[in-house]
C-alpha cells in the first residue's frame, strides 16, 4: 500500500509520467532526483506516507523512488561513510524504511575488495526497518530486477544531543516544510528547492499535498505534535508520537 502511494506521488506532477509507459520513466517526466533515486525536494520528507531513550528527534531527510532499468542516467557506486572518522564514538544510527521487495539482483568497489572487505547485498521485505552505524561503509545500488526501488530515510538520536540552536532552526526548517540531512540533533541545513538546471523545478511546491498529509490515524495523530514539539524545541518523545 505505502510503495503505491509513493509511486503514486508521480502522477502528482504534471510532467507526463505513466508508470506503464517506460519510455516516460526519464528525466523529462519525473521530479528531480539523483541518479539513486534520492528526493529532497517538493516537501516530500513531509508528505503522509538502540539509544536507550524514548526522547527522540527525527531526521526528514529524503526519500527514494528508483526505476529500474532507465535509460537516461548512468551509475558508479559511491561506498562511503556519514560520520567524520574525526567524531570520535557512535554519533548516530542510520536507518531507511525498505516499502519494496530487495532481493539478491538488486557496483564497482574493487578498492574496498583489495583491502579484504566483501560487498553485502541486504535484503529486505516490504515494512522492514534497516539500522546501521554511521560508520559503517555503505551505498545504494540499482535495482537489477524489476522491481521499483521505494524507501524513506530515517534516522532518530537523543534529543538531548541537540542544542537550542539547532533545535529552532530545524524547527523553523521544518515549518517550511524542506528537508534536512540524515542527523536528526546536528548538522543540520535545508537543501533547497529542487532544482532543474539553473531554475527551479516548475512543479516544486511550498507544502505537502493536501490529500496525502494526514491520510493515516497515526500519521494524522502525530504530525500536529511534532510541529508542535519543534516549535517550543521541546522533544517529542516516541510515546506521543504513538498515540
Amino acid at each position: 500500500m505505502y510503495r503505491d502511494r509513493a509511486i503514486g506521488w508521480f502522477n502528482k506532477f504534471d510532467f507526463g509520467f505513466d508508470i506503464n509507459e517506460r519510455s516516460t520513466w526519464i528525466k523529462e517526466h519525473l521530479p528531480v532526483m539523483t541518479n539513486s533515486g534520492m528526493i529532497t525536494g517538493y516537501c516530500a520528507t513531509h508528505e503522509a506516507w538502540l539509544w536507550g531513550t524514548d526522547e527522540l528527534l527525527v531526521s526528514f531527510d529524503a526519500v527514494n523512488i528508483t526505476l529500474p532499468s532507465r535509460k537516461d542516467v548512468g551509475w558508479t557506486p559511491w561506498p562511503h561513510i556519514d560520520q567524520s572518522p574525526t567524531r570520535k564514538g557512535l554519533g548516530c544510527g542510520q536507518g531507511i524504511i525498505n516499502l519494496s521487495e530487495s532481493g539478491p539482483l538488486d557496483e564497482e568497489v574493487k578498492w574496498f575488495e583489495d583491502y579484504g572487505c566483501t560487498l553485502v547485498k541486504v535484503e529486505a521485505e516490504p515494512g522492514d526497518l534497516i539500522i546501521w552505524d554511521l560508520r559503517t561503509v555503505h551505498c545504494a545500488s540499482l535495482p537489477k530486477s524489476e522491481t521499483i526501488q521505494t524507501i524513506i530515510y530515517v534516522t532518530y538520536t537523543p534529543a538531548k544531543l541537540a542544542t537550542p540552536e539547532d533545535l529552532a532552526l530545524k524547527a523553523s526548517i521544518s515549518h517550511r516544510y524542506e528537508s534536512t540531512t540524515h542527523w536528526p540533533h546536528c548538522n543540520i541545513f535545508a537543501r533547497g528547492n529542487a532544482m532543474r538546471g539553473d531554475e527551479i523545478c516548475p512543479g516544486e511546491r511550498e507544502e505537502p499535498l493536501k490529500p496525502e498529509l494526514g491520510s493515516g490515524p497515526e500519521i494524522a495523530r502525530s504530525a500536529p505534535l511534532l510541529r508542535k514539539g519543534f516549535a517550543s524545541t521541546s522533544p517529542l518523545t516516541s510515546t506521543q508520537a504513538a498515540r
